[in-house]
């Protein structure tokens, strides 16, 4: 009898001690989520349209509405641009680059339906001075939108091409379905979506590197389905928008090979940035999707090369943390298992105790 009841003890000992184990265990992980939850995130980014000077606002509002039917926009300057004699023209022509060039990286990270971020296409600008005194002065200009010729052979005569592209994007847009109401579950669907979709264009560097690589038409139209980066972060962007999840195509750089890249940064339902690395998440089982500022900070850079110059900005501050619930302290199922192993220790251990004193008990044959 005393061997059985030591054996029962012993049984009801290691159930305790584990349920204080895993109680202690508990207790930590709830204390570290605790600390999560008042950690203090700095969110005051808002759009790099709010980072671009007055001038350049005015520049991206027009060159980012022209339509297949008209390319060519007249643009009236908030204020003119002036540079005394010394500094010359190309002082004031420099001047008129920057505001440009700032509006357009703009354009390229918020608009991915902007036909001048389609593809090759670029800006061209005309503008005359005048003088006022001493001071040469630029109020305004006209800005054309290039349109890369994989889209249009001759934009300029002759529109339908150009605009057949356009409706067929947005059909593609409105065809998309994705399936959910949950935030978390969209994000997750989109990134499917586009990892199952689409391959990589491994010539992307060489003469016969797909023409629809570089955009959202490339990820959602394109019977090729070949894009790089910029066509998986314009191809997310835009179905992100679709559903009103805010979302910008961050263009930078990865480390340490320097090589040209884009990603997407996004507003979660806590109010935090995190990144979406749809290029990246084909061949990393979504390392990031939703990750940690540690985890993309490591081999991602925003904003051009740093011997590269051109327009500036501040970018998303990414959560410290990645948004991914760990089931370890966030699962209620997770819990209620535990709970239920526990007990059935516990139920274990009496039938244990209780079977071998009846076995004592029995006469010997």
């Amino acid at each position: 009898m005393s061997v059985a009841m030591s054996r029962g003890h012993t049984v009801l000992s290691l159930t305790v001690v584990v349920f204080v184990m895993i109680s202690s265990f508990g207790c930590m992980l709830s204390s570290a989520s605790a600390e999560d939850e008042d950690y203090t995130y700095d969110s005051d980014f808002t759009s790099f349209y709010d980072q671009l000077s007055d001038n350049a606002k005015v520049i991206y509002d027009e060159i980012g509405a022209v339509t297949a039917a008209d390319l060519t926009v007249d643009i009236t300057l908030k204020y003119p641009i002036y540079a005394d004699s010394e500094k010359g023209l190309e002082y004031v022509e420099s001047l008129v680059k920057k505001e440009v060039s700032s509006a357009f990286f703009a354009l390229k990270m918020e608009a991915p339906l902007a036909l001048c971020t389609w593809g090759e296409s670029y800006i061209e600008w005309d503008y005359t001075t005048s003088a006022v005194g001493d001071l040469t002065c630029v109020s305004g200009m006209a800005l054309t939108v290039v349109m890369d010729e994989n889209y249009a052979d001759d934009p300029e005569t002759d529109n339908n091409e150009l605009q057949e592209k356009v409706d067929a994007l947005n059909d593609a847009i409105e065809a998309y379905d994705v399936g959910t109401t949950d935030l978390r579950t969209m994000i997750g669907n989109i990134n499917s979506y586009l990892t199952s979709r689409l391959s990589y264009d491994s010539n992307y560097k060489n003469d016969d590197r797909d023409p629809y690589a570089h955009d959202a038409y490339g990820a959602l139209v394109s019977d090729s389905k070949l894009v790089v980066c910029d066509g998986f972060s314009r191809g997310f962007q835009v179905l992100c928008q679709k559903y009103d999840i805010t979302c910008y195509t961050i263009i930078g750089y990865t480390t340490p090979e320097l090589e040209g890249h884009a990603w997407n940064a996004v507003m979660m339902d806590n109010d935090k940035w995190y990144p979406v690395d749809v290029t990246w998440n084909q061949g990393s089982s979504n390392k990031y999707l939703l990750c940690s500022a540690e985890t993309v900070n490591t081999d991602h850079v925003a904003g051009y090369y740093p011997s590269s110059g051109g327009a500036y900005f501040d970018y998303p501050v990414y959560s410290e943390t990645k948004y991914d619930a760990d089931p370890w302290y966030e699962s209620q199922y997770l819990e209620y298992a535990i709970m239920a192993a526990l007990g059935g220790a516990i139920i274990l251990g009496l039938y244990l105790a209780v079977r071998e004193d009846k076995k004592k008990g029995l006469p010997k044959k």
